[in-house]
């Protein structure tokens, strides 16, 4: 029907829109130097934050997919 054809319009529009924003933070962060670990941070909590980090990278490409 023609309001399923107009929600499926704007959920592509949001979709796309939240695509290229996450684009745009995923160049920022490859092109900008990642803030310094804090000292007080364990070798394991260090490792931990880096790779939650860029999981949630990962979830946000895979979002709006």
């Amino acid at each position: 029907s023609l309001d399923d054809t107009k929600l499926y319009a704007i959920h592509k529009i949001i979709g796309f829109s939240i695509l290229i924003l996450v684009l745009f933070r995923v160049s920022y962060r490859i092109t900008h130097k990642y803030p310094k670990m804090l000292v007080t941070l364990s070798k394991p909590e260090k490792i931990l934050s880096k790779l939650m980090h860029e999981i949630l990278y990962v979830f946000m490409l895979l979002t709006p997919i």
